[in-house]
């Protein structure tokens, strides 16, 4: 709910698919319980998305009806190939009926970036992209979240990096910086119209 996006409509999580991270169960529950009917899954292609073996049958039936988006992408946002993948996930999801999740792995790296963004491009204030993002590492590492300590310095230098690697925006310059255009341009780079990219907005705030 940071910027001007609305209760219960954006989730980000971790995988569905891949049993390694032990979480398939949880997460399965997780989807069924906020009633999310759109998955855009950074991770996974689509083969591997559909060949994902011992997962729960809703899970299964998620894939097997397209409301699982797969886009099997790294970590590198501004390789043209991630970004045009990314557009059409965004494309597609507009098309789609929400609540939506966001999730590839662990749900902390990619999700984080691609969470930030939708953030900023729906208001979100630096600081409030920042708190959001932490949380991944304070659940998942217990890490000190006082601001001034070394763990989470490190951590937080991981959103600041990857913010200014998508969006060309120098660290220093990030907490005042114009987010919500920097977001929009990013999109348009993506392959969206303005069009899709206001639809994208109006999903998920209004």
């Amino acid at each position: 709910t940071k910027g001007n996006i609305r209760p219960n409509t954006l989730y980000r999580g971790s995988s569905l698919t891949d049993k390694d991270f032990n979480r398939t169960e949880l997460m399965d529950e997780y989807v069924q319980e906020h009633g999310i009917k759109c998955v855009l899954d950074l991770s996974d292609s689509e083969k591997r998305a559909k060949s994902a073996e011992g997962i729960p049958k809703h899970t299964k039936e998620m894939i097997e009806s397209g409301q699982l988006i797969p886009l099997g992408i790294g970590v590198d946002f501004q390789d043209e190939n991630t970004k045009q993948a990314l557009g059409q996930g965004f494309i597609k999801m507009t098309e789609m009926e929400g609540p939506y999740l966001v999730q590839c792995s662990y749900g902390k790296d990619r999700t984080g970036l691609i969470i930030a963004l939708i953030e900023a491009l729906c208001g979100a204030t630096y600081e409030e992209i920042i708190d959001d993002y932490m949380l991944s590492y304070d659940w998942l590492h217990k890490i000190n979240m006082d601001p001034s300590s070394y763990q989470y310095t490190v951590f937080k230098q991981r959103i600041d990096d990857e913010l200014t690697d998508a969006l060309g925006i120098p660290n220093e310059e990030l907490p005042n910086a114009d987010l919500a255009k920097a977001s929009y341009d990013y999109f348009i780079d993506c392959g969206m119209t303005n069009e899709q990219v206001d639809k994208f907005i109006d999903m998920l705030t209004k």
